[in-house]
């Protein structure tokens, strides 16, 4: 193990290179003597530029990106009038702008938080952070993949006596390309393209597996339903409450009966509804009741089973939960005479019963009509969470039975903004399934009624609801967009409330991306699409990088080996 005083003179050394790093860039090293910490010792100018050095390739927002001539003081001012120094000023930081730009904001916002750990570990260390020294790095990347204790300075073993991983292989691959990328934007020679670096990277990976370890779990079309039927939490809540008050006030049935009605013991006529009543104990006998359409609607027990039908048409049972869950007989007993004295309601007149049914109402629908159309966008468009927050109105076309265009600007893949266009698509007539087109139509209806006027077409499709349903605003009174991780803790909030995830656990299971995930693994499930359909929709140029988006959710189900028993056995 390398010694501190070799050490520190490989630092004063290292110093001097970085010192000649600042000549080819044009700054003036003699400068920086005047800010050199006296705690650096004899290395002080070292240590100084070196920071001084990092600084100008990380940005205010903590970004890694390409040196900021700006922040360099290199741009020769001297005898320049004002005016001409104000402009000059101006595009070398619009240039600094549009050269930062070359690259996704995200990877940079990364790279950066990568870099700024290099540095915190070679302070620690004592030693310099450039020229990115190719044992340094190979030594930094083995304590950042394995837990390290700082107090014992040893590594923790696992129950096999191996080393214990801290970080996923793709996290440890990623902090050395942001290294490299540091190297690049200095030009110094890439760490990565050392060959002991690249044999430790290689063991690592080995070690810990390069199969991503928090890849979120796909939200396939039973899931989607789940989280569908979530969103309309509240209207679910109060359909229920309505259909129950007003079947007991019409028919006397007992709660046990309703806690076991199924929708297929409901048959809808023309102008009235058939129920199909459980026995009410071991020796009765099931009775059919019909009940004829009302002719208030708020009154009507057709219209409230109807509306309840519509909007749990995943569910088996009449009285269930948002996860599909049917409500026990306490459950459901518990939920109505919250409301009013279970005993009385057969005698109630309609006034009296119209006074309860008010109480069953349903809650901040503008959170509601939102998340409904951010799944169903999400999923049939197969969207990513940074193209669902950037969206604006003046990307969707409406194109009426056609459904709607979303033209995406700028993506993951696609930085310089070619864009390209994704649909969201209109329902058939008759199809059972909840349209997606109609879905975002009336999130838009809702955000026009909130806002007093339509949405501008420079404002986010997806907005930030408040938790009384108010739309919120920034201060120019303009729609708060809704963030990368707000779209992420929508997608978690539901999936939660769906019963998919117990939310309980370090890492939630489903996500923002799960959603893009979720529709190539149902369409490539069974064969729905073939990968070019499922590519057009997601943009994907590598195929191999597609089919890996495959999650199957129901593997034990779906996978080939039962296919090929199932074949065996015709």
């Amino acid at each position: 193990m390398t010694g501190k005083p070799a050490r520190r003179t490989a630092v004063a050394r290292r110093g001097r290179d970085t010192t000649r790093l600042f000549e080819m860039l044009g700054a003036n090293p003699g400068a920086l003597a005047e800010l050199a910490d006296p705690g650096f010792g004899s290395f002080e100018l070292g240590g100084v530029a070196i920071d001084a050095l990092l600084a100008a390739y990380l940005d205010a927002d903590g970004r890694l990106v390409p040196a900021q001539i700006a922040e360099l003081g290199t741009l020769d001012t001297l005898g320049l009038d004002e005016g001409t120094r104000t402009r000059r000023e101006t595009r070398i930081r619009a240039l600094d702008s549009m050269r930062a730009a070359a690259w996704a904001d995200n990877t940079l916002v990364k790279y950066g938080q990568h870099v700024r750990a290099w540095r915190a570990w070679c302070r620690d260390e004592g030693v310099p952070a450039l020229p990115l020294d190719p044992l340094l790095v190979a030594e930094h990347l083995v304590q950042y993949a394995f837990d390290w204790d700082d107090e014992t300075r040893t590594f923790a073993l696992d129950e096999d006596g191996g080393l214990r991983p801290s970080v996923a292989a793709g996290t440890v691959s990623q902090r050395l390309a942001a290294l490299n990328k540091l190297a690049e934007f200095v030009g110094i020679p890439r760490p990565g393209d050392a060959l002991g670096v690249a044999e430790t990277l290689r063991g690592i990976r080995n070690r810990l597996t390069v199969a991503p370890r928090y890849a979120k779990a796909a939200l396939d079309l039973v899931g989607l339903r789940r989280c569908l039927a979530a969103t309309r939490g509240p209207d679910l809540l109060a359909a229920r409450a309505r259909a129950g008050l007003l079947l007991r006030a019409r028919t006397g049935a007992t709660v046990g009966q309703l806690a076991s009605l199924r929708w297929a013991d409901v048959t809808f006529g023309t102008d009235d509804v058939e129920l199909e009543l459980a026995r009410t104990h071991r020796h009765g006998q099931p009775r059919t009741v019909a009940v004829a359409a009302h002719r208030d609607p708020d009154l009507c027990l057709v219209a409230a089973l109807r509306h309840l039908r519509e909007i749990s048409a995943h569910l088996d049972a009449v009285f269930a939960h948002p996860d599909g869950k049917a409500l026990s007989r306490q459950g459901l007993h518990q939920a109505l005479t919250a409301i009013t004295d279970w005993t009385a309601l057969p005698e109630l007149t309609d006034t009296e019963l119209a006074a309860l049914l008010g109480r069953a109402e349903a809650t901040n629908p503008a959170v509601a009509a939102r998340d409904t159309a951010l799944l169903l966008t999400g999923f049939y468009a197969a969207l990513r969470r940074s193209n669902l927050s950037a969206l604006d109105w003046a990307n969707v076309t409406d194109h009426g039975t056609d459904g709607l265009e979303v033209r995406l600007i700028r993506s993951k893949t696609d930085q310089e903004g070619a864009g390209r266009s994704v649909w969201v698509p209109q329902a058939d007539p008759g199809s059972t399934a909840t349209c997606p087109a109609t879905a975002l139509r009336a999130w838009r209806d809702t955000l026009t009624r909130a806002l007093g006027h339509a949405p501008s077409p420079t404002d986010p499709v997806f907005a930030r609801v408040g938790p009384g349903g108010a739309i919120q605003l920034d201060v120019k009174g303009r729609p708060t967009r809704l963030s990368g991780e707000g779209i992420n803790d929508v997608v978690q909030r539901l999936t939660t409330a769906a019963g998919l995830d117990t939310g309980t656990g370090a890492r939630h299971r489903f996500g923002g991306h799960s959603l893009r995930v979720g529709f190539c693994t149902e369409a490539l499930r069974g064969d729905k699409l073939t990968i070019p359909e499922v590519a057009e929709v997601t943009g994907h140029k590598s195929i191999d990088v597609l089919v890996n988006y495959r999650r199957e959710v129901n593997a034990p189900a779906t996978n080939a080996s039962r296919k090929l028993l199932g074949a065996v056995g015709t």
